[in-house]
């Protein structure tokens, strides 16, 4: 709108109409999207699943997703920017762009018996020490590279799991679940720029380790 005037153009004055007086008659201001993501990346799992025996049956179940590019493009003054964002965290609004998390289970199986032994990792994370941090130059007490940023560390949390379900006697079948995540109380990776409690909570679960029961019925 402001090349207009000084620099008339079939782009820069498209959105103008006139009236025959050379005043402005309507604007057609039009939102456009002119920013752009462009991401990559692969997914693969492996299983082993053994016959029964007298030890019962085992699965084990390994799952990984890589990101390897987050590439977003935003219009800049003097061009557009780009920003690989795989491996990195924005702070504000939170967001993760974790480049490997992997899933190791176990499972058991054994008449109404079952249980499980999981583990999930998430590769570490570099972030700018922006948020409330910068807004107070805190750099030196909460980020490990000073004004340079943060690096906040991989991690490994462990689950377990087991159920019973109970063979089906009537109308209706049920099951009672018990189980503990995050078994060994691994301590959240710290996020200077979070804009909450210092992680990020969009991957990682709510710190100490937390415990549950369910029951479950369904009719047949």
């Amino acid at each position: 709108m402001r090349n207009c005037p000084a620099l008339p153009s079939a782009v820069s004055s498209s959105a103008f109409q006139s009236k025959p007086d050379g005043g402005i008659l309507r604007i057609d201001g039009l939102l456009l999207n002119i920013a752009s993501i462009q991401t990559s990346g692969f997914d693969w799992k492996a299983e082993l699943l053994t016959a029964e025996g007298n030890a019962g049956q085992f699965r084990i179940s390994w799952a990984n997703t890589h990101l390897s590019d987050y590439k977003e493009t935003v219009p800049g003054p003097s061009g557009d920017i780009t920003v690989d964002r795989a491996g990195t965290e924005l702070g504000s609004p939170e967001r993760a762009f974790v480049e490997w998390k992997s899933t190791l289970s176990a499972d058991w199986y054994y008449g109404d018996w079952a249980a499980r032994l999981a583990f999930q990792y998430y590769s570490d994370l570099d972030e700018d020490c922006g948020g409330m941090t910068a807004a107070f130059e805190l750099w030196d007490e909460f980020c490990s590279r000073g004004q340079d940023g943060n690096d906040i560390d991989s991690v490994l949390f462990t689950n377990v799991q087991a159920t019973w379900t109970p063979q089906a006697r009537g109308e209706g079948n049920w099951s009672v679940q018990v189980g503990i995540d995050n078994l060994f109380d691994e301590t959240i990776p710290f996020c200077a720029s979070c804009d909450l409690n210092s992680f990020d909570g969009t991957i990682y679960p709510i710190p100490g380790m937390f415990w549950y029961t369910r029951v479950n019925y369904s009719l047949d």
